[in-house]
């Protein structure tokens, strides 16, 4: 908890990356979208295997659920 608590501000970072068209930020964004490629695909793996379909889809739901508090964040 107290880990979160810290890192709670942080949120704010990825958010103002992804916002910007500055070139200054092109490698984070690059980054950033290969992460949530692998974490995509991570959880794709997590589906086909026996018995975690439930989980994968907890899972998706919590990834989506955040992307789209970001979108209406930057909106």
């Amino acid at each position: 908890m107290d880990h979160a608590a810290v890192g709670k501000g942080m949120a704010a970072t990825p958010e103002s990356i992804m916002a910007t068209d500055s070139p200054v930020f092109d490698n984070a964004r690059s980054q950033m979208a290969l992460a949530l490629d692998r974490t995509l695909g991570g959880i794709c793996g997590m589906h086909a295997t026996e018995g975690r379909r439930d989980d994968a889809v907890r899972i998706t739901a919590l990834l989506f659920d955040g992307l789209r508090r970001g979108a209406e964040a930057a909106a």
